[in-house]
């Protein structure tokens, strides 16, 4: 089972890094849209979670916008909720 979330904030900053036996196995984004304005802000601040954290799964929550940036997807929060009941 997962430990509750934490908040990194560095340089950049990324809303919720998930542990498990006290490795964090995912960092989580969470933002209305993605747009040209803050995309590169919501990636930079999860990418350096990630690095920081040597953590291989990222994800940025969104209403309703679904994409991929290499290996941190995109994803409506109502799919990602679901997916999180298999």
């Amino acid at each position: 089972m997962f430990d509750l979330f934490h908040y990194y904030k560095n340089k950049g900053e990324c809303d919720f890094l998930v542990y498990e036996r006290g490795e964090v196995i995912m960092c989580i984004q969470v933002c209305w849209e993605i747009n040209s304005e803050n995309l590169k802000r919501e990636l930079a601040g999860i990418e350096e979670a990630m690095q920081y954290k040597g953590c291989k799964k990222g994800i940025i929550l969104t209403l309703q916008q679904t994409d991929k940036f290499n290996n941190i997807r995109v994803v409506p929060v109502n799919q990602w909720l679901l997916e999180l009941r298999k």
